[in-house]
């Protein structure tokens, strides 16, 4: 008998091929899977009326309102698909090697990639309300932070876009005091036990990068 989360992984993984199915036909590759990881990060868990606020975010004003609204519409019914060997596979694996291969190829220290990726695994497994909370929580702490302008401004944005990728140069101590602030904020809403297994699984993934040769994920612990 399937647990409850194996029930709730499945129904995700259906959601995702339905969107991926739709979106297909629509984007290029490298805008199809950033469309799929905004979906991922901010409306996987979210109710179905959601659809509609995916399509503004992912299209922002570049599209002819026609093509938004068809798009909408092929969203929809993908999502209502029953009969799933109508729908392409689970794109999961290609969005995290899609995501791994942009990420390596951009020029950032390896402390910086190790940070970032260390995050996205503490919170991908939260939903998406309780990520909305933690983000407000940590930008709170972010704002008393002794930060430089350019940092706050790209941390503001790295929140407000969930998780986009950070360029700036940021010292050991203080991606060591960003990533203890994540901590609280996530143990302030799911408490200790959960956030320790988060971020031991965000420690864990982090550590399989090339970066983390140069800089381990433990010395921001």
């Amino acid at each position: 008998m399937e647990t409850i989360s194996e029930a709730k992984d499945l129904a995700i993984s259906k959601r995702r091929r339905a969107v991926y199915t739709a979106l297909a036909p629509f984007f290029d590759h490298d805008n199809l899977f950033r469309a799929l990881w905004i979906w991922e990060e901010k409306y996987a868990h979210a109710q179905p009326m959601k659809l509609r606020q995916f399509v503004a975010e992912i299209t922002a004003d570049r599209y002819p309102v026609s093509t938004v609204s068809r798009l909408h519409v092929q969203l929809v019914a993908a999502n209502f698909i029953k009969n799933i060997n109508k729908l392409e596979p689970d794109p999961y694996e290609e969005m995290v090697s899609y995501r791994e291969a942009t990420q390596r190829t951009r020029l950032a220290p390896p402390e910086t990639v190790v940070f970032e990726v260390l995050c996205n695994h503490m919170t991908g497994d939260l939903e998406a309300e309780t990520i909305s909370t933690v983000f407000k929580l940590f930008a709170n702490h972010l704002r008393v932070m002794p930060l430089g302008l350019a940092q706050k401004l790209e941390l503001e944005q790295w929140i407000g876009s969930c998780r986009a990728v950070l360029h700036a140069d940021y010292s050991r101590a203080e991606l060591q005091d960003m990533l203890h602030a994540l901590y609280v904020a996530i143990c302030s809403v799911v408490g200790p036990v959960d956030t320790d297994r988060l971020l031991e699984k965000g420690v864990q993934a982090a550590g399989l990068l090339p970066e983390a040769q140069q800089f381990s994920p433990q010395m921001l612990l």
